[in-house]
């Protein structure tokens, strides 16, 4: 398949139906950016060659990114990202979430075949859809914190990631405190 065959097909049932629920085109991808939570959907691709893969990425915008930065810029590195995850499988995201490491080699990814984007691609799309949004009511700083700290590989992006949720957190606590005195 075509790049620009696969890029008619993406549009159609990805990108156009997942504006819907507040999604933007940004390049080849696309963004969500609702009540902290920060998602991209990111298209890996060789020089336009096929076969494409898709992949989810999730974070918050209280994290750094790898150059400090924070609120950090919308990157298209997977490895910038807590929470990476095949697009087609969005749903675990709201049903009962647990932290997988993915810090090191290749994200999950929708590997689309010649024979199978169409298809894959709807499914996709109605996954975004679907869960995106409610994903920040159950994808909250806290859950992902706690997620991290039970199933994560104590690299040193997750220890970050538990640095700036923690801070996140006891910024919220600190205002809320605050407001009852």
């Amino acid at each position: 398949m075509m790049a620009d065959a696969f890029e008619s097909l993406f549009s159609q049932h990805v990108a156009e139906p997942a504006r819907a629920v507040g999604f933007e085109r940004w390049g080849k991808r696309l963004w969500f950016e609702r009540d902290g939570l920060r998602a991209a959907l990111l298209r890996t691709e060789l020089r336009n060659v096929w076969p494409f893969e898709l992949t989810l990425v999730v974070g918050h915008s209280c994290l750094r990114d790898f150059k400090g930065r924070q609120p950090a810029p919308r990157s298209g590195s997977p490895s910038e990202y807590p929470v990476k995850i095949k697009p087609s499988q969005t749903e675990r995201l709201t049903t009962g979430y647990r932290y997988v490491p993915h810090n090191l080699g290749r994200p999950p990814s929708d590997v689309l075949g010649d024979d199978t984007a169409d298809a894959q691609l709807r499914q996709i799309g109605a996954a975004l859809v679907e869960h995106l949004p409610s994903l920040s009511s159950c994808l909250t700083p806290q859950k992902v914190l706690a997620a991290i700290r039970r199933d994560g590989e104590n690299a040193w992006c997750e220890q970050r990631w538990i640095d700036d949720y923690k801070t996140e957190l006891s910024r919220g606590s600190a205002s809320e405190g605050g407001s009852q005195g």
